[in-house]
Formats: C-alpha cells, sequence, structure tokens
C-alpha cells in the first residue's frame, strides 16, 4: 500500500504519534491502537521508487508483549513508556493487519543496535541498542540457543489487601523473541534472581499461561524445543555429573564462588566431595588457565547446582571498573563491530576513558572507543603489573603513554620515557585477599588457600547432539557449546590439524590429551569460520557473530512489497 505522507522513515513531523524503530530496510511504526484497548499496532514502512512514497509492507497488532512475540524483537522500556503516554489513535484507516510471515525475521527487518529510535514529539534520536543498554533486565539466564530475560516487575492490587507481583519476562530462541509477558503472578518476597523463578518463567511460558493464541513459532518451539528446555533448567540429581555448573560455599575468606564440576571423589570413609573448577580460572592472568590438570576440591555439602551466570571477574560497579588487556567487551550500538578484545586503556589529560578494542572478526584493524560505549563481558585475573606487562608483549601490544595499567594488586600508568612510554614506578598497591580469584597472592594467610587436587584419569567428554547445537561436557575445558554445523565438519577432520589451528588462540591452552570431540567442540566454538573456510570449498555465513550489525543506510532500489500475508519477504534490491 503505497501512502504519499510526508513522513518519511527517519523523519519526523511535530505531533506525530507514533514511535519509530529503524531497520535497514525501512522502519517499524508503533502506535497505540484505536480506543483505550491497551494494546498496540506495528507497522513495517519501507520506501518506494518515488522518495515521496512509502510503502507499507506489513501490519500486527497485539498487547505490547505480544507485539514482541509476532516481530521476534524486544521492544525498550523507553518505547514501551513512550506508547503508554501517547494518545491513542482515532483511526487507522491506511494500516492492514497481515497474516503472520516468517520473512518478518530477516535481518532487514530486525533492529540492529545502532539502528535509530525516534520517539514521538521530541527531536532527540536515540539508537535501539543504547535504549536496551540504559534500561536492561534484572538477570538474564543463557545456555546455547536459549535465552531466557527477567525484565522487571510491577506490584499490582486486586484489593487493598491483596498486593500481587507480576514478573515480566522474554524468552529467546536462536536470537529471536518467542515468548514474553508481563503477567507471571509469584508471591510478594519471592526472590527474583532465583533459579526457581526461571523454571516458573518456564513452566508460564510452555504451558500457555501467557493467554494468547500461540504465534507460529511459538507452536513450533513448544513441538521441538520445550523439553529441552525444562531438561536444561532442572537441577540435576546427586551425584551431580560433570559438567554441572555449580555454586560453592565454605571458601576460606571467601564469598561463595562457581564453577563447573570436574569429578566426583568418594573418600575412605565414604564422603563425597566434588573436584571442580572455579570460572575465573578461564580469566587471561588466572594462574589455572594454564594448568588444566588442576582442580579445586570442596564438600559436597557445599557444593549446590546453580543456573547463575559463569563468573566473569567484574566488580557489581561495572560502569566505574577500567578493563584492561584480555577483558571481553560489548558494543552498544557501535556499527563497526558487535564483540572483542580490550588491547589498552587510555586516559589522556582532559579526555574521556578509551579502549582500544580488537573485534573479533580477525580481519578487523583495532578500534579507539571512548569506554562509555561499550559494556563489559568478562574481566581479567592479572595478579601483578609484571604479569600483565609480560602477556601484552608476548602479544605485540606495545605501551602508549596515557594508559591505564591495573591488575589485582598494583596499578599504575604510561607516562613518555627517555627511550619510549614507561610505566610509571613504584605502582600503587592494596592487598589482594580473594582465594579463587588470586590464589597465589601474599596477602592470604598460609592455611587460608583452598585444597587443590589433580583429576584422576580425565574421563572421556559427554556428548549431547540437539538440532542446531551441540554441547560437550569436558572436565578441562568445561561446557562447550557450538553450532551443530561446524562440529560436524570439525570432527570429521585429523586431530592433528584441530591442534594447529587451536594452536593458534592465544589465549587458549590445550593439555596435549584431549579427546577429537573435546578438540571438535573446541574449534566450532571458538573458531566456527575458520572450521568452515579451511576445511569446506565456498562461501559460508559467518556463524561466529551472527548478530553482527550490518553498515547503517544502505540505498534502497526497486522495492516491492508482498501482498498481505504473504510468506515472502519484499523484493528488494541492495545497493551496497
Amino acid at each position: 500500500m503505497v501512502n504519499n505522507d510526508a513522513s518519511q522513515p527517519g523523519q519526523r513531523p511535530p505531533g506525530t504519534a507514533h514511535v519509530e524503530i529503524q531497520v535497514p530496510a525501512g522502519g517499524w511504526r508503533f502506535r497505540r491502537s484505536p480506543g483505550n484497548t491497551g494494546r498496540i499496532t506495528a507497522e513495517l514502512v519501507i520506501r518506494g521508487e518515488n522518495p515521496a512514497d512509502r510503502i507499507s509492507v506489513y501490519g500486527a497488532e497485539s498487547t505490547p508483549w505480544g507485539i514482541e512475540t509476532q516481530l521476534g524483537f524486544p521492544i525498550p522500556a523507553t518505547v514501551r513508556e513512550a506508547l503508554r503516554l501517547i494518545p491513542p489513535a482515532a483511526t487507522n484507516p491506511g494500516l492492514r493487519i497481515s497474516a503472520p510471515a516468517p520473512w518478518i525475521g530477516a535481518s532487514d527487518y530486525q533492529p540492529t543496535r545502532a539502528s535509530m529510535v525516534h520517539l514521538p514529539d521530541t527531536f532527540n534520536v536515540f539508537t535501539y541498542g543504547t535504549l536496551l543498554h540504559i534500561k536492561p533486565p534484572i538477570r538474564t539466564w543463557e545456555e546455547g540457543p536459549y535465552r531466557i530475560d527477567v525484565v522487571g516487575t510491577e506490584l499490582t492490587f486486586e484489593n487493598r489487601d491483596s498486593p500481587t507481583l507480576q514478573v515480566a519476562y522474554r524468552i529467546w530462541h536462536d536470537q529471536r523473541v518467542v515468548f514474553a509477558s508481563g503477567d507471571l503472578p509469584v508471591p510478594i518476597g519471592s526472590g527474583i534472581q532465583a533459579d526457581a523463578t526461571l523454571r516458573s518463567i518456564a513452566d508460564h511460558a510452555l504451558t500457555a499461561g501467557t493467554g494468547r493464541e500461540p504465534t507460529d513459532l511459538q507452536r513450533e518451539f513448544l513441538a521441538k524445543h520445550s523439553a529441552e528446555l525444562r531438561s536444561v533448567l532442572t537441577p540435576p540429581t546427586a551425584p551431580y555429573p560433570i559438567g554441572t555448573r555449580v555454586k560453592v560455599r565454605g571458601l576460606a575468606g571467601a564469598t561463595p564462588a562457581s564453577g563447573i564440576i570436574t569429578d566426583a571423589i568418594v573418600d575412605d570413609d565414604g564422603s563425597l566431595h566434588y573436584g571442580w573448577r572455579p570460572d575465573v580460572a578461564r580469566l587471561p592472568g588466572h594462574p589455572m588457565g594454564q594448568h588444566l590438570d588442576q582442580q579445586l576440591v570442596a564438600p559436597a555439602q557445599n557444593v549446590q547446582p546453580t543456573l547463575h551466570s559463569p563468573d566473569a571477574g567484574l566488580s557489581s560497579t561495572q560502569e566505574a571498573e577500567v578493563l584492561v588487556y584480555g577483558a571481553r567487551v560489548r558494543a552498544i550500538d557501535d556499527p563497526r563491530f558487535a564483540t572483542g578484545t580490550v588491547l589498552r586503556a587510555i586516559l589522556k589529560p582532559g579526555g574521556q576513558p578509551t579502549y582500544d578494542i580488537q573485534p573479533d572478526q580477525s580481519s578487523y584493524a583495532p578500534i579507539r572507543i571512548h569506554a562509555a560505549d561499550v559494556e563489559p563481558i568478562a574481566g581479567t585475573a592479572w595478579p601483578t603489573l609484571q604479569a600483565l606487562l609480560d602477556a601484552r608483549a608476548d602479544a605485540g601490544i606495545s605501551l602508549e603513554s596515557g594508559e591505564l595499567l591495573i591488575t589485582l594488586r598494583e596499578a599504575t600508568f604510561v607516562r613518555d620515557g627517555p627511550t619510549g612510554p614507561l610505566p610509571a614506578f613504584p605502582p600503587q598497591e592494596w592487598p589482594s585477599q580473594d582465594p579463587i580469584l588470586d590464589p597465589e597472592s601474599p596477602d592470604i594467610p598460609i592455611s587460608a588457600p583452598p585444597h587443590r587436587g589433580h583429576p584422576t584419569p580425565t574421563p572421556a567428554p559427554r556428548i549431547v547432539i540437539e538440532d542446531d547445537y551441540t554441547r560437550v561436557y569436558d572436565p578441562r575445558h568445561e561446557l562447550l557449546i557450538a553450532h551443530k554445523q561446524p562440529f560436524e565438519i570439525a570432527i570429521s577432520q585429523p586431530r592433528e590439524k584441530l591442534v594447529e589451528l587451536l594452536n593458534t588462540l592465544p589465549d587458549l591452552h590445550l593439555g596435549g590429551d584431549e579427546s577429537l570431540v573435546t578438540l571438535a567442540a573446541l574449534a566450532a566454538q571458538h573458531m566456527p569460520d575458520e572450521v568452515n573456510s579451511i576445511f569446506t570449498a565456498g562461501p559460508v555465513a559467518d556463524t561466529r557473530n551472527p548478530g553482527q550489525v550490518p553498515a547503517a543506510d544502505p540505498d534502497f532500489d526497486d522495492i516491492h512489497p508482498p501482498s498481505a500475508g504473504d510468506t515472502e519477504p519484499p523484493d528488494i534490491d541492495l545497493d551496497l
């Protein structure tokens, strides 16, 4: 449908009563439905051959949560609030509600973190990534293709004496929102961060607790994936198998730590202990990182299964934390990269803190970006400045004046020296008393370090093959999750070729006796594109970064919208 509305995607006349989220092919426009129904409409608008034309190619209507399940992407909280405040449309004769169509899930019709978001009655323009960043979920759980967001809570009253806590959530599969609801009732005083909340969310969604007719995508999920989702959320029974994520209590001088079960040990008196490797052992600089045969040992009564995310070595005030070489970050809305590794942290006089980031795409050059424009994913565990400097020298990362160098025990800055940039000495020092994060710290009492053990002969890894993913539980390398296609390619290769490929990863340390299954899973998880390009012929998709942000503002020519209810996308030729 062609409408000569002067408002083009990206242009907003004063008083426009809708929110627009741009996508590569145009924009999604959201309005309140006519009448005070609490429902909203979503209209996909793309450009026509005539720049003055806008073409409506898809329309949907539902509740604010239901619209997410139809479109497959989250509506940021700021957009929800804006829609709540604008008046409902009197009529919307130009909108045609479309039959469900799979093509709207294609990347051309889904927002990226760099997509522009236009709010009504304001000239301020935000990015989609920024709006998601400023109001993140209370908790996020992820495993393989599954993700659950605990979005928020709201206290409601059926009457004065009966308050009810309503939990809002999303369930994702393969980076698409499949279920979303804002009305999961939980008892007042419930631990929203508890694992039981995640199980309640799954029960609510998978038993049609949302109260809406399921979408085609939901029906497919219920038929193919609901049993598996319930399975991965169900706590195992003791003795816990290798690969179980656990929280360990009773550690001397330390708060509870999390990690992966690597062994089950029965003492002579019959008591059960577990060998486990802490999550932080994977952080750059941790002494256990290069000693894959090391494990910690804890009595069974101190070990409890958990669904909490792995400990990434980040403080509770991540925004104020300075990251150093080896830390992992995610771009908030930068279109040049999605995730990457910190090379340097720089603070020049009178300037803003910046990072040099190496994008995960190996062909990309390092990017200098404001620290406020990235989200930390994982920190580091360099114990001393010398350990950090040695690792940087091995990687060929030179020093630059103005750098900040921060480790678990020391910190300094880089100044200009007679022969080039040099660390300023003596550094600032402070005690390091976490026996899990820094087990070799001189500040830990002799009796405090946790008991270390060496596993009995390494058990064979456990493998679980699903529709699209393969899970491998390895005692040394812990839980490995890889796309099924590169895993199947890798496992058909000779062992020595996989070892040769994996040895190019600077932060991966092989024990030398890994099984072929483990090597294939490591290669498929860390280097899927290299597996495809080296061991197969022909071009392949970028499986490592399927959500990679495309270049912004492509030119659109020859756009032909589908008919209502068409299962095929519009015919769009992109002149990139």
